[in-house]
């Protein structure tokens, strides 16, 4: 009798997992749960303004409690090297219990105020606002890059999509920070904060391609993560066996059919340099507490980079390649992407060697934009190609032209 339970049941598992009707129901996690609640309430007109104030509220808290350990280590007069390291020990803990705190009073209040909001009681989001208003807000205009010009063009032989091109000189973290905040400020909106609320849980997600992530996390330690793990669990899990063997098993199977081919030996084993992180391999981590950024493509490169003959088919721009498919086939409609696939300027980097390798770039992604509409997902609305801040302005104009000659648009949009 065990034998034929034990059949039923394996029939009836196999059933629920291949016929919809019969499955059983996915459990909503506390997660997916939190983000409705958000997405719901960022989109209330009466709700979404007294959130996104939160959030200001408690990242220039930790911002200014960052600037004042700094000062008490700059100031301290400790020169051994066991109390200075109790001393740093001490104040990131503090740091740490000022992050839970935020973190458990956000979401208790976000998931307080839709209970409220869902009975029709809007007075409490509207009240904790009063008590400071004028301390919340960001500037409306931040300073613009000073190099930087917009184009709109259409792609595609029968149908035609419309894209945004953008070229910009700008550092790549100063994209993805807000702006410094005056203490004395009385703007009263946060058009940027509230523009990456509204964007967080949608079809809408701005990607951005980095090279080098030099200072990344303290521009991200400088705001509370609130919706996703933080930038060091997420690169834990990421670089972890369980994630990063799987992700590459492919590679090590590829080389092991390859070998077979040549040399049929059922014997054959590979080392594990198969399974490490080589140039064109990108790895992905999720933000809510950057500047208009969602996504940060985190691209694997080596010092060929920097050769002025690479080609096509090389790592890095094969690699741009896939950051545009992964980029629309999971909603992220705005891309940014290094355009000299360098985030700072080399003594290498001549006028010749910017202006080939811009050509190649171009004219790359200008195939693989073609490419998109064969790969079943969203269009990528916007595509921002980012070169080095202090690049040289004649440099800059001549790059413009090219753009602009290999799109073969003659539509630009100055000033944005």
């Amino acid at each position: 009798m065990s034998d034929v339970d034990s059949i039923v049941k394996k029939w009836s598992d196999l059933y629920s997992e291949e016929v919809l009707e019969f499955a059983r129901p996915a459990e909503v996690s506390n997660e997916e749960v939190f983000a409705e609640v958000y997405h719901s309430l960022i989109h209330s007109p009466a709700i979404s303004n007294t959130l996104v104030q939160l959030e200001h509220l408690h990242a220039r808290t930790l911002e200014d409690k960052i600037d004042k350990n700094v000062q008490i280590l700059s100031k301290s007069n400790v020169n051994d090297a066991q109390n200075r390291e109790y001393l740093e020990s001490r104040l990131a803990s503090d740091l740490s219990n000022i992050r839970d705190t935020q973190y458990r009073e956000f979401r208790e209040w976000v998931m307080r105020v839709h209970e409220e909001f869902q009975r029709g009681d809007e007075s409490n989001g509207n009240s904790e606002l009063a008590r400071s208003q004028s301390s919340f807000s960001i500037e409306a205009s931040p300073s613009a890059p000073r190099l930087q010009e917009s184009f709109t063009i259409t792609l595609g032989a029968q149908m035609k999509q419309m894209h945004n091109l953008r070229l910009v000189a700008a550092d790549v973290l100063d994209l993805c920070r807000y702006p410094a905040i005056p203490k004395d400020d009385s703007s009263s909106s946060l058009p940027q904060r509230l523009q990456t609320s509204m964007s967080l849980y949608s079809n809408n997600i701005c990607g951005v391609v980095l090279l080098d992530n030099k200072d990344l996390d303290a521009l991200l330690n400088r705001s509370n993560e609130y919706h996703f793990a933080n930038y060091e669990q997420q690169l834990e899990s990421i670089m972890s066996s369980d994630v990063k063997g799987k992700s590459l098993a492919w590679r090590k199977e590829r080389i092991i059919r390859k070998k077979m081919s040549e040399f049929p030996d059922p014997e054959i084993e590979l080392d594990d340099p198969c399974l490490e992180l080589k140039s064109g391999d990108f790895y992905v981590t999720r933000h809510s507490n950057l500047c208009e950024v969602h996504v940060l493509f985190h691209m694997i490169t080596d010092e060929s980079i920097l050769s002025g003959s690479i080609n096509s088919r090389h790592p890095a721009v094969m690699g741009l390649r896939n950051v545009l498919k992964t980029a629309s086939l999971s909603d992220v409609t705005t891309v940014t992407i290094p355009l000299l696939l360098a985030s700072e300027m080399h003594e290498i980097m001549t006028v010749a060697w910017c202006m080939k390798r811009a050509e190649l770039v171009f004219k790359c992604v200008k195939g693989f934009m073609m490419e998109v509409a064969s790969w079943g997902g969203s269009d990528i609305k916007t595509l921002q190609f980012l070169v080095p801040k202090d690049i040289d302005e004649d440099v800059f104009n001549r790059l413009t032209s090219m753009l602009a000659g290999i799109f073969r648009t003659s539509n630009p949009i100055r000033g944005m």
